[in-house]
């Protein structure tokens, strides 16, 4: 009797430990772990206690699959970043798949007419086992899936599937293990537990593709905004170089009136003209910043009438070649994204200084930029930590920054935001190698 209360204390605490390896390495797969050192801690100390004690025979398999259910989910959505739908569809898809395991189990021995004891034993552990399998297969194919927020609906529907094979497969077990059921309907119901894993398996395929198919959405949006950005500063330098022409155009008749003037020795008239053309606004309202490359100068140039238009000083110091080793697409959408979602936020202040501050300077094939400004209310971030968009529909708004991370990404740099005391800092560095 003592030998074999070991054996299945033993056998219990090889599952529990077994139980939550598989869990880790499971939800490892589809979602990131949060850092939450003690509450983690007790959270899996409260799951093995449930897999070593409270997991008893005497309860039902339909109440235990219930539990289980409702536990691994908490884990999960404890535990794990991301949407709480898509953390229980992973968690019931998970619970079918170790109950097929086990209801598999269960027929082979049935099949092999084992002894009910040497069942107890090894029947957990030969599920563990298979779980185990099913998952490092899982791994292999989708270790570098990426979960888009999928809709509600959608996430109901899947995990509708998992949730009828669940009730399909009790009954059927229900049904073999009571009854006197001949040798070849087991055999059947075998094939049939093996049948509806692959439908479930599948359900991660389609997970998986309509996930991409989203993110592909989210990207047509972002590339559609940014010809967007690149259309309007296209306009806006149409304008500003319309402007330096009537400018030129200006400055040639003033400079007629002055040499006919000193030709004639009005030098009191032409200094009285002179000052008059000092004081002429053109001269300030465009041309502000002259770094000699045309684009930048353009879009800061641009983005400047633009704050000056809203009460917003914009402060600029800039130090570059006059050609740049990057794309011009690419800074026509960094820069415009820059200083449009600050000029915005800047806007909305109302008892803050309206000040926006911009550096940008190249040395040893880097790019680097940098923008401070002001900002009143909450900045709104999501469960990894990223900036969202404040609008309405933050899927169609808020790809500014996504953009912004996509150029340096694509030129071997790095993005870093600092937002304290109402300051919020962008540090954008770019690679020209």
């Amino acid at each position: 009797m003592l030998f074999d209360a070991v054996i299945i204390g033993g056998s219990r605490l090889i599952v529990a430990i077994c139980a939550i390896y598989i869990l880790k390495i499971y939800y490892s797969i589809f979602f990131k772990a949060k850092t939450l050192r003690g509450i983690n801690t007790c959270i899996w100390v409260m799951y093995f206690l449930w897999q070593y004690i409270m997991n008893i025979e005497l309860l039902p398999s339909y109440l235990k699959m219930t539990i289980n259910v409702i536990i691994i989910s908490l884990i999960c959505i404890l535990l794990y970043s991301g949407n709480i739908l898509q953390k229980l569809v992973f968690s019931v898809l998970l619970t079918t798949m170790w109950v097929l395991m086990e209801f598999s189990v269960g027929y082979i021995f049935i099949l092999l007419r084992i002894d009910q004891n040497v069942q107890i034993i090894l029947g957990p552990i030969s599920s563990e086992v298979l779980i185990l399998l099913v998952i490092v297969v899982l791994r292999h194919f989708f270790e570098n899936m990426v979960l888009e927020n999928i809709k509600n609906n959608y996430n109901i529907a899947f995990m509708s599937v998992p949730v009828g094979s669940m009730y399909i497969l009790y009954n059927i077990f229900v049904i073999i293990y009571e009854g006197d059921i001949e040798k070849r309907y087991i055999i059947q119901s075998l094939f049939s537990m093996f049948l509806i894993l692959g439908i479930n398996i599948v359900v991660f395929q389609m997970y998986s593709n309509l996930s991409k198919e989203k993110e592909k959405e989210r990207y047509n949006t972002l590339f559609e905004q940014q010809l967007n950005i690149s259309s309007v500063h296209m306009k806006e330098l149409e304008i500003m170089l319309s402007d330096f022409r009537n400018e030129r155009h200006d400055l040639k008749q003033h400079y007629s009136v002055l040499s006919q003037l000193l030709k004639e020795a009005k030098y009191k008239e032409a200094n009285d003209y002179l000052d008059i053309l000092l004081d002429k606004t053109f001269m300030h309202e465009s041309g502000i910043f002259k770094t000699g490359n045309l684009l930048i100068d353009a879009i800061i140039n641009s983005k400047y009438s633009i704050a000056n238009s809203y009460g917003i000083t914009l402060e600029a110091d800039i130090h570059i070649p006059v050609e740049l080793k990057f794309a011009n697409a690419d800074l026509t959408v960094l820069l415009g994204n820059i200083l449009d979602n600050a000029i915005e936020a800047v806007e909305k202040c109302s008892n803050t200084p309206k000040i926006i501050q911009f550096y940008m300077n190249y040395s040893q094939d880097f790019l680097i930029l940098t923008e401070i400004n002001k900002y009143e209310g909450e900045v709104l971030t999501n469960r990894k930590g990223e900036i969202i968009s404040r609008k309405d529909n933050p899927n169609s708004h808020g790809m500014g920054l996504v953009s912004i991370k996509k150029i340096a990404s694509k030129y071997k740099g790095a993005v870093v935001i600092h937002t304290s005391e109402n300051t919020f800092r962008i540090k954008v560095t770019l690679c020209n190698k």
